[in-house]
């Protein structure tokens, strides 16, 4: 799709998100996006199965409602808005799912909330694909208008808040609304997503309401199903000189990035997958050591130290945790997942067993690792690259060394197609679903261009 010569920002993005179809997307797109899709979903299963998962599905199957859209993992049926709520922040409560370079985790919202929204209304896969690639555009290109300066960026969290947008826009074009509709259900989105809570700390134990968002995909939603009713919303909010950037923090606008390459760029085609479930700061580190395990004959318990040379803020936000207290302590601990990938204990949900983070085996082998930020910055750049050094010093005193800068799963150092369906059965098997119901809900999402009915996909959901 070609967008038309204008200046008028926010029509010219929700006139594309309004009349992109599945057909205008190029097919290495569309793999993309399913394959998105698919992880998300993987990554929110078993995600129900942690202690915090649990939790918030236990409390909003308590608030009661219409049954509309599944809750992963749980089965049950609940409103669009609770589904989309409680399913973004299952997507992203193991650290598992895939990020957009400097931008954080858009697909755990988008999806989430276009998954809701089109169970609810019996939606086609492509509908659904074609949705979720108008929310990631829109949002992406959001963000990037919004983008703060380097300084300015480490004091806000504006790279976290608007993942609310993509899921209004993907929500909105499912329920078939018009350009002025997805605005609307857009700014309401950017007038109600929470500012994200990561950028405040509040020490250790790490909460768990991570970047909110559970709250931006309900906003999404929301802002959805009032424009389809002509509620009134504040349509100027992106472009007006006190909107949205500087509601969110930012000290920067560039109106011009909301439009730029829209239709022959896809930004989506930028993101990455995780093959570890911790945050991507800390793959680098864990590819580093993977790669020695696989060329050198190396035992733990032949390990007298790790040092894992980093940028100055891996250490400043608290990710040197050598007795992490929770899973999200837990994943943001580089001797914690440093220690499971040395005792070669499988990944996902497997990894943040209450067991496992009191186990003193585990324990005893984080205590080795000692981290050094003597390496440059990378977030403030917004960067695909996260540059580490690894030394492993044996106690026969042998040192070994290993560098990496592009994570495993990026674009530019890719997993295969086939990595990330066994990483999605995996997931759904760690949080207890059979085999045989694991293989059939991935060759549903694997082929939604032939699902004529979203609606079937809940049974499948349910562990």
């Amino acid at each position: 799709m070609v967008v038309s010569e204008t200046r008028n920002y926010s029509e010219a993005l929700t006139g594309f998100a309004e009349k992109l179809s599945f057909d205008d997307l190029p097919p290495k797109v569309v793999e993309k996006l399913k394959s998105l899709i698919v992880d998300t979903v993987g990554v929110g299963i078993s995600g129900s199965a942690t202690d915090p998962g649990r939790m918030l599905s236990e409390i909003i199957k308590e608030l009661g409602g219409p049954g509309e859209s599944t809750l992963f993992g749980d089965g049950c049926k609940v409103n669009c808005v609770n589904a989309s709520f409680v399913n973004a922040f299952l997507a992203d409560i193991l650290d598992y799912e895939d990020t957009l370079p400097g931008f954080s985790h858009p697909t755990a919202v988008i999806v989430s909330s276009a998954l809701a929204v089109g169970e609810k209304i019996g939606a086609t896969g492509k509908e659904l694909v074609a949705s979720v690639a108008a929310g990631y555009e829109g949002a992406a290109r959001i963000a990037r208008a919004v983008r703060p300066t380097p300084d300015r960026s480490t004091k806000v969290a504006v790279a976290y808040a608007w993942h609310g947008l993509g899921a209004a826009i993907a929500a909105s074009k499912l329920m078939g609304l018009s350009k002025e509709g997805i605005l609307d259900s857009l700014a309401y989105a950017a007038s109600a997503s929470p500012l994200p809570t990561w950028i405040t700390g509040y020490g250790k134990p790490f909460h768990w309401v991570k970047n909110n968002f559970g709250e931006q995909a309900a906003a999404g939603t929301i802002g959805a199903l009032l424009a389809s009713r002509g509620y009134l919303c504040p349509r100027s909010i992106l472009e007006s000189e006190k909107g949205f950037w500087l509601m969110v923090g930012s000290d920067s606008f560039d109106p011009e990035e909301m439009i730029r390459d829209l239709g022959h760029e896809y930004i989506v085609m930028k993101a990455g997958f995780k093959p570890y479930a911790a945050c991507r700061w800390i793959h680098t580190t864990l590819d580093a050591l993977q790669s020695m395990l696989g060329k050198q004959d190396m035992r733990v318990e032949d390990i007298k130290e790790v040092v894992v040379h980093c940028s100055p803020e891996t250490i400043a936000l608290g990710f040197e945790d050598h007795r992490p207290q929770t899973l999200v302590d837990a994943e943001f601990s580089v001797p914690y997942t440093v220690a499971m990938v040395l005792l070669k204990e499988q990944t996902g949900l497997n990894w943040y067993a209450e067991e496992k983070l009191s186990d003193p085996r585990i324990l005893a082998v984080a205590a080795k690792v000692r981290l050094v930020g003597d390496l440059e910055s990378f977030w403030t750049k917004g960067s695909h690259e996260i540059p580490v050094r690894v030394e492993v010093v044996l106690k026969n005193e042998t040192h070994l060394e290993r560098a990496e800068r592009v994570p495993r799963g990026d674009p530019a150092n890719p997993v295969s197609t086939e990595f990330l369906k066994d990483k999605f059965v995996d997931s759904v098997r760690q949080a207890g679903m059979s085999l045989d119901r694991a293989k059939k809900l991935l060759e549903f999402l694997s082929s939604l261009e032939n699902v004529t009915n979203l609606s079937s996909i809940g049974s499948m959901l349910k562990v």
